[in-house]
């Protein structure tokens, strides 16, 4: 057999792994997971089985969107490959899927416990919901009832809202990307005042993508508050935990974003009732304070009037006693006058008497005087100086 052409090794990998994948393309393969470990921090191998044989399969870890482990059983979406350097045969995964309640529920209950340890449930890190938002982004299937359950709960209960729909799938591999990349778009790109992440109830496989880590932490980073309306009562999801609000249903989701026209206008109708009626005890309480007030500045004032009509009727008698006494003393001014006119030196004098000084003083002995003394005689009109010889 002649052969036309030769290849290197590395380029017959490389033919055959091209021949595989665009041969084959993207199967899905279901199988136990065995032999799971990571490389390097984001290298991941693990291996599918069944009962007759194993197929290797590659992925990295930021691909994945479940926590995996020995014995779960998964359906694996991926491309047939060769490495290029060993040349071993692999499938090169692109999505993983659980299958089976009991598998779904074990790495839910995982996944939990892990998120939980890293404080992505907290309710201190919850972003309160705005009590009237005027726009509110839903994410969610254009096709889904949950979609129309609740554009109709939003009208009904509340209008001229601005509602922005972000379509994506809910279910399915590429499902929790999508969603995760919605969340995004309205942090980014086009900010608003809520998000409503819903959709409709179903089994555990169903509700899968909201349960899966990347969604988990795409919810957990928003900014905008998210209220999650997943399924129904019954259905817990992940995501659920993560939210900054769960509701029930869809439909509940919807009365949690926005309240009731009516229920607004009977509060405000309260409102007002109690606003009128503290004005009211307002008014009251100040009129009582006021005419008490009033009631003591007229004791007050009554009480100084008694006073004052004391003193006046006191007046008349007091008058009369200053009175009496003013003209008593006058009488006694005059009659100590008339005593001191009396006793005084110079009324002795205008009887005919003098006082003789010498030097100033005045003379009682005649014995003291010399001669060549000089004397002062005072009469009563004048004075005369002599000299003794």
């Amino acid at each position: 057999m002649d052969i036309e052409r030769i290849v290197s090794v590395s380029e017959f990998n490389r033919l055959v792994s091209d021949y595989l994948e665009q041969g084959l393309g993207s199967v899905a393969v279901q199988g136990e997971v065995s032999g799971f470990r990571v490389s390097k921090e984001r290298l991941v191998y693990f291996e599918l089985k069944d009962e007759k044989a194993r197929c290797l399969c590659f992925a990295l870890t930021h691909e994945l969107d479940q926590p995996l482990e020995d014995g779960m059983e998964v359906k694996v979406t991926g491309v047939p490959k060769l490495f290029q350097g060993s040349g071993g045969f692999h499938l090169r995964v692109q999505a993983v899927e659980l299958v089976g309640a009991g598998a779904l529920q074990k790495a839910f209950e995982k996944l939990k416990k892990k998120l939980e340890a890293e404080g992505l449930f907290d309710a201190r890190g919850k972003v309160p919901l705005p009590r009237f938002p005027e726009s509110i982004g839903i994410i969610t299937s254009p096709t889904a009832a949950a979609y129309t359950d609740i554009l109709r709960r939003l009208h009904e209960r509340w209008g001229g809202l601005s509602i922005i729909l972000a379509p994506v799938a809910v279910q399915g591999a590429g499902a929790p990307r999508a969603i995760a990349g919605a969340i995004q778009y309205f942090n980014e790109a086009h900010p608003i005042d809520v998000i409503i992440l819903t959709r409709g109830g179903g089994s555990m496989e169903d509700l899968q993508a909201f349960n899966s880590e990347p969604l988990a932490r795409a919810v957990f980073a928003s900014k905008i508050p998210i209220i999650a309306g997943v399924g129904h009562e019954r259905d817990v999801t992940l995501v659920d935990f993560v939210a900054d609000v769960r509701a029930s249903t869809p439909t509940n989701a919807a009365e949690l974003v926005v309240p009731h026209r009516r229920e607004v206008g009977r509060q405000l109708d309260q409102m007002l009732q109690n606003a009128l009626g503290t004005i009211e005890r307002d008014a009251r309480t100040r009129a009582f304070s006021l005419q008490q007030a009033l009631m003591r500045a007229w004791h007050a004032i009554g009480h100084r009037l008694h006073v004052v009509d004391g003193l006046l009727a006191r007046f008349p008698y007091a008058f009369e006693r200053v009175a009496y006494a003013y003209h008593a003393s006058q009488e006694r001014l005059v009659q100590l006058t008339l005593r001191l006119r009396a006793l005084s030196p110079m009324a002795t004098l205008t009887r005919g008497y003098s006082i003789t000084r010498i030097q100033g003083k005045i003379l009682r002995d005649a014995t003291v005087v010399s001669a060549g003394d000089i004397l002062e005689t005072e009469l009563a009109k004048g004075a005369i100086n002599s000299k003794i010889m």
